[in-house]
């Protein structure tokens, strides 16, 4: 009896994959099972993504199965990574002994075709280098953001507080891992960045990695691996400058000062002094002063007589300023410009004038006539070097208690004259002296004596023809009558 047997020819294959991130390599094995109830012949293994290595089986009989002769490695592609995992199947495909072709499609276990998904490590990261480069106000910055991971950035965006707008343009917003995009920003410095003498911040840069991943950041530093602020150093150069003018108007001079700050940081606190005052500083409108900027102040001056003797009043003021973080101060004496350290000279001008007032007092004897000198400074300079003459006592100079007087000051000296016979037959004796004196500045001012301050007459003391004792002398004209 010949008894007919079902022929049951099948096969089943189960596709794993495992990820090495080292090699960014998947390597695929393959298990083929005969789960009919012939021998299969020819197997084969057949995979749409990769070249599968091994076989094919010449004879694979019911139940048994394969685990070593079919392998396959696929490297893995951007967008792989960008997906996060790798799908597909593979196909296993035997002859019956009829020489049908049996087969299947891969799964996860014989008994089903779910496709093989292989995971693939996501490793998303971004970095920003920032760098600054100082001309006159300006820093230009540089912004170089690096897509630092394994996975593709989009959009990628770049943000820095230093800028009103904060957002900075960037060449694109889509970056691939070990791509870099860069940027440039220009900033105009503020007083108060000179003021602290440098800029320091850092720009952030953010990446949003595939599939709505958690977005990630970078805050910038001066290299791919650092996270350091980017510092821009600012060279200051405070300086100050004073202006003093003064003006005369009877015995006062008013004085101006005007204090500029020619230097680029901010002065705290600014001071005037001047050794012409007796409290030495003098109170400006404000003690804080930006570059460019200047502060103005006035005072009043009374001449003393040294000042008017010495025909000017010369000297300087002098400015201090302090510069932000403890700077050592800047100081600048006074000018007449701006630029210039000259000393400020107020002339005065120079009155110098002398009186000479000469009376007579006969003796009473009536011998002799004492003569009085009095010597009076009617201008408004100190006069030295006094010199009195009178050619009428028959020498050169007379001895005076002064020879210094300020103005409105007086100084007296004294002679004795000894009548002579041809004074008592004019019945007087007049006569003038002379003084001169000198000013501080040189200048020679002299009087002929008179009878008052204001006038040059001259001294007549009248005498009478005898004196007691002494026998009369008149004239011949008198004897003939």
């Amino acid at each position: 009896t010949d008894t007919p047997v079902t022929q049951n020819a099948a096969i089943a294959i189960i596709k794993t994959g495992s990820y090495d991130a080292g090699t960014g390599t998947i390597i695929y094995s393959f298990k083929v099972k005969n789960t009919g109830n012939v021998t299969l012949t020819n197997v084969t293994v057949t995979d749409p993504k990769v070249t599968v290595v091994g076989g094919p089986l010449a004879s694979l009989a019911p139940g048994a199965e394969d685990l070593t002769s079919f392998t396959a490695t696929y490297t893995v592609t951007q967008a792989d990574r960008d997906a996060g995992h790798v799908e597909n199947q593979a196909v296993a495909t035997g002859k019956d002994p009829k020489g049908n072709d049996v087969s299947d499609q891969s799964g996860t276990d014989f008994t089903n075709n779910d496709k093989t998904d292989t995971p693939v490590t996501q490793n998303a990261a971004i970095a920003i280098i920032k760098t600054g480069s100082l001309s006159g106000d300006i820093i230009t910055y540089s912004f170089t953001v690096t897509n630092t991971g394994n996975v593709t950035l989009n959009p990628v965006t770049l943000t820095d507080a230093l800028f009103a707008d904060s957002n900075i343009s960037l060449d694109s917003t889509s970056l691939k891992p070990g791509s870099s995009v860069t940027a440039t920003k220009a900033y105009t410095l503020t007083q108060a960045d000179k003021d602290k003498g440098s800029v320091l911040n850092q720009a952030l840069a953010t990446g949003t990695p595939p599939n709505s991943g958690t977005p990630v950041m970078d805050l910038s530093g001066t290299t791919i691996t650092g996270n350091d602020s980017t510092k821009v150093s600012i060279a200051q150069t405070p300086a100050i400058a004073v202006v003093k003018t003064g003006t005369l108007s009877g015995d006062i001079i008013t004085y101006s000062f005007t204090v500029t700050n020619t230097g680029n940081v901010t002065l705290n606190p600014v001071t005037l002094t001047d050794a012409l005052f007796a409290d030495s500083n003098i109170s400006l409108d404000s003690t804080s002063l930006k570059p460019g900027s200047s502060v103005t102040a006035t005072k009043a001056y009374t001449l003393t007589q040294a000042d008017k003797d010495k025909g000017s009043v010369l000297n300087q003021a002098l400015a201090t300023g302090t510069p932000p973080n403890s700077g050592t101060p800047v100081m600048d004496l006074s000018g007449t410009t701006i630029t210039g350290n000259d000393s400020t000279k107020v002339s005065i001008a120079q009155t110098p004038a002398i009186a000479l007032v000469k009376t007579g007092v006969l003796s009473a004897d009536q011998l002799t006539i004492v003569y009085t000198f009095t010597i009076t400074n009617t201008g408004d300079v100190t006069l030295d070097s006094l010199t009195l003459l009178d050619p009428m006592i028959g020498i050169d100079s007379i001895e005076i208690d002064s020879d210094i007087l300020a103005p409105g000051e007086s100084t007296t000296g004294t002679a004795s004259y000894t009548i002579k016979p041809e004074d008592r037959i004019a019945r007087s004796v007049s006569n003038t002296a002379t003084v001169t004196g000198r000013s501080g500045l040189g200048i020679l001012v002299s009087d002929v004596s008179g009878t008052e301050l204001e006038n040059d007459d001259p001294t007549v003391t009248p005498i009478a023809p005898c004196a007691p004792g002494v026998k009369c002398i008149t004239s011949k004209a008198t004897r003939k009558k």
